[in-house]
C-alpha cells in the first residue's frame, strides 16, 4: 500500500514539476518574447500606435521589375525576367516614434515581394555597427544598458 501511494505521489508531483517547469517558475529571469517587449517599453515608454521597435519609419509599395540577369547568380524567382508588387518599409531603430534622423542611428529595410505564382519572398536588412549572434546577448547589449534586469549575467552599466 506505501509503495503505490509513494508511485501515485510521484507522478503526481512530476506532473506538477512539469507545469512548473514549462510554466518558467524555475526559472524567472530567462529571456521571453514578452520580456524583450517589456524591456523595449521600459527603455523607450510606451507609444501607442507605433511599433515597440522601429518605430519611425515610412511604409512604400510599388512594383519590382527584373531584367533577369540575376539568374546567373541565383535561382530565386525574382530574378527571373518581370515585374511583381512589392510592399517594403524604412526605418530607423529604436522604439523612438519622433527620434531625429542622425547619422549614427541604425536604419532598416524590409520588402516583401509578392511573386507571380501567389507566394511572398521577404527580406531585410539594417545598417548595424556591430553584429550580435543570439537574442540574449542583443538584449543584453542594448537593452541592459538602460535598465538594471534583476537575475541578468554582467549586465553592461548604464552608461
Amino acid at each position: 500500500m506505501l509503495v503505490r501511494l509513494g508511485a501515485i505521489g510521484a507522478v503526481i508531483l512530476s506532473v506538477v514539476g512539469a507545469f512548473g517547469y514549462l510554466g518558467g517558475w524555475f526559472t524567472p529571469y530567462d529571456l521571453t518574447p514578452a520580456r524583450f517587449i517589456d524591456t523595449f517599453e521600459q527603455v523607450n515608454g510606451t507609444h501607442p500606435g507605433f511599433r515597440r521597435n522601429h518605430a519611425k519609419g515610412v511604409c512604400v509599395s510599388g512594383s519590382f521589375e527584373s531584367n533577369g540577369q540575376g539568374v546567373s547568380l541565383s535561382k530565386a524567382i525574382v530574378f527571373k525576367p518581370g515585374r511583381m508588387s512589392v510592399l517594403g518599409r524604412f526605418a530607423l531603430a529604436g522604439g523612438q516614434p519622433y527620434a531625429a534622423d542622425a547619422p549614427h542611428t541604425v536604419r532598416s529595410m524590409a520588402i516583401l515581394f509578392e511573386l507571380p505564382d501567389g507566394e511572398e519572398c521577404r527580406t531585410g536588412m539594417n545598417t548595424f555597427r556591430y553584429l550580435r549572434s543570439t537574442p540574449r546577448k542583443v538584449f543584453t547589449s542594448n537593452c541592459s544598458r538602460h535598465v538594471l534586469i534583476p537575475g541578468l549575467v554582467n549586465p553592461i552599466r548604464p552608461r
